[in-house]
Formats: C-alpha cells, structure tokens, sequence
C-alpha cells in the first residue's frame, strides 16, 4: 500500500443479521448511518474503543451495542442495529498506515484538573484540526472541536458550543476543561484526532446568511458533517449518491438543509440548523482517496 491515510465513502444494505462490509485495506474508524425509511442515529467507532461499544453522534448514548461491533483489515462489522433487512446505510472509514502526522486516536483517564495539557505521550503527533472525544460512560454526549473554533469553545453534535471542554489545540496535542464529559475524575476517555489533508479532508465555517448558498471548500467532497455552534440544533450529514441530507439524530430530514454536495464543496439550503442568520456554521469535508501529504511520516 502506497498511501498514509485513506478515506473511503460508500453504500452497503442491511440483512437482518450481523454481516462484515468490505473495506479495501481495512478501517481505523468507521461512521454509519441509515439513509432510507425508519430514522436511526449515526454511529461511529474509531481503535482504542472496546469492540461492540460503539458511540452515537446525535445522541447520549456513549456505549450502544449491536451497532458497530468490530473494525478489521478488511473492513469493520455491523450488528442488526445497523444491518436491518433490506435497508440502505452509507459509511465513512478512515485508515492510517501506522504512526503518521495526519490521523490518530488514544485514551486517557480523566483527573478533574482544568487546564490540562496532553501532549507528549498524552497527546498526538500534530496539531489537531479536528478532534471527537467520548466519555465512555452511556448517557454522555460525544464532543468535538475543530481549528475553526475559538477561545475556549467547543462543540457537540447535537447542543450549543460550549466551554471547558477541548479548551484547545497544541502542537502535539489538546487541553482539557473541567468538566465531567471530557475530564471527570477516574472515568475513561477515547479520542480521534485528525489534520486536514490537502484536496481530502477540511474543516472551515462560514457566517449563517438563511438564504440558499454554495460553501467552497476547494475540492469536490464526498460526505460532509455541518453543525450550527451558535443553536441547540443537530449536525446533519450528507454522503455521495443521496437524495437528501440527514441530521445525526434519529429524526426526520428536510429538503433545506444540505441541499446539494458540487464540484467545489456543497450547498446549503434556509434551514437554521446549517445556515442560521449570523450564527456560525461549522463543516467536515472529506473526499475518498488514498493520501500521503508531505511530512506525514
């Protein structure tokens, strides 16, 4: 294998039972999502997660079972959760061929203290543009940061942004607040963390206008994430070859939200949640390919 990082997007179709999709070179995280008929979260599991103990996005639900159950070298494993007979899912995998500059996920155990650096072997090997933590206890909302929130602030993917969460972004690594879904004392947290990738991975933001509008992210993406940090709204989601977008909960679409994914980024419609007037709207943008940007290694 000639590449660093590969992102690959695509379809697969439930069949009532547990069933392992292919994923040529393997997954290091995966997200799902059902895109057709009963509304269901998304859900994701990265290494250093136990098996069978995935998170969901647009949920509380930090330990679901029979949903992702397994990654492997040939692709990762649903259970019926996500294989119900007959229906369509797309999925978002992401592989890292060793230690590299660009992706990497680890635990720790959260101390209470605030200001709390992780760098060094508590951290990573870059400075993140992204990064998703979990508290691996049920009932806690998974969190996110990217390069293009400021201060303090932080999100998740379904509230408000927040602060004294992932405070910031180091060179090597992240800080951490005080409070208990990033930092409580003894509990066990799982992160990934992510730098953009030249023509394959970008975060960025752009001012809510609600009117309809196209977002350059500078490639032609083939699944992107888009949260309003300024409203307690859902993040919503849409891959290459849907019809529609759809939030990250288990609740219905709507035509004005991501309305269209373009050669050049994507657009968006006049629904608050991705275009609110004068909120900031965050994205993820990932386009399928194999990657080795200068300097991974």
């Amino acid at each position: 294998m000639a590449f660093t990082i590969k992102i690959a997007v695509g379809p697969y179709t439930g069949n009532g039972a547990i069933q392992n999709i292919a994923v040529a070179g393997g997954s290091d995280a995966v997200f799902t999502k059902r895109v057709g008929g009963t509304d269901t979260l998304m859900y994701t599991m990265w290494h250093d997660m136990p098996r069978n103990a995935c998170s969901s996005l647009g949920g509380t639900l930090a330990v679901r079972t029979g949903q992702i159950t397994d990654l492997s070298r040939d692709g990762f494993t649903v259970g019926v959760g996500q294989s119900q007979n007959a229906a369509p899912y797309v999925y978002l995998s992401i592989k890292s061929l060793g230690s590299n500059k660009y992706f990497e996920t680890g635990r720790y155990v959260g101390n209470g203290a605030d200001n709390r650096d992780m760098t060094g072997a508590s951290g990573c090997l870059f400075t993140p543009d992204l990064m998703l933590l979990l508290r691996h206890v049920d009932g806690q909302v998974q969190s996110h940061r990217t390069s293009e929130h400021v201060g303090d602030l932080s999100g998740t993917f379904a509230n408000l942004a927040v602060i004294n969460y992932i405070q910031n972004f180091q060179a090597g690594g992240f800080q951490l607040g005080t409070n208990a879904n990033v930092n409580n004392s003894n509990d066990y947290f799982n992160w990934l963390t992510m730098r953009q990738i030249p023509n394959g991975f970008k975060v960025g933001s752009f001012t809510g206008s609600a009117a309809a509008r196209s977002i350059d992210v500078g490639f032609a993406p083939d699944f992107v994430i888009v949260k309003n940090q300024d409203a307690a709204t859902i993040a919503w989601m849409r891959a290459t070859g849907m019809s529609l977008s759809l939030p990250l909960s288990a609740t219905a679409t709507d035509a004005q939200a991501i309305t269209a994914l373009t050669s050049t980024g994507f657009s968006v419609g006049t629904l608050a949640d991705v275009n609110g007037s004068a909120n900031k709207i965050h994205y993820m943008a990932f386009k399928a390919g194999e990657y080795t940007p200068a300097g991974a290694k």
